[in-house]
């Protein structure tokens, strides 16, 4: 596909999630609204973002999940790789490892 990136997630069939990762994901959002104190960091970010979401490649998540289904998020952060003089940030996304099972 041309401009667009195509994943499958790795959901079994037959199975719904069991809990949601919410309190995880706004904890990883409060760490990078704290980096976000860079003005320099925060507009290469955004910009960043904003290609994803023009590209709608990416969607920017209700605040409450609609009709009560279950919701699992997908936070993000930035990765700054240096190679002489160039600087260049990419957004790296987060599945999240945890010891509770996700599925039921």
């Amino acid at each position: 596909m041309y401009g667009r990136r195509v994943v499958k997630l790795p959901w079994k069939k037959d199975r719904t999630l069991s809990s949601n990762n919410y309190d995880v994901a706004l904890q990883r959002l409060k760490c990078l609204q704290k980096k976000f104190e860079n003005t320099y960091f925060q507009n290469i970010y955004t910009e960043l973002m904003q290609d994803y979401i023009d590209k709608n490649q990416v969607e920017i998540a209700p605040e409450t999940p609609s009709n009560g289904s279950r919701t699992f998020y997908l936070p993000h952060h930035a990765v700054k790789k240096q190679k002489n003089q160039n600087v260049k940030y990419r957004i790296v996304w987060i599945f999240p490892l945890t010891r509770k099972p996700i599925f039921e």
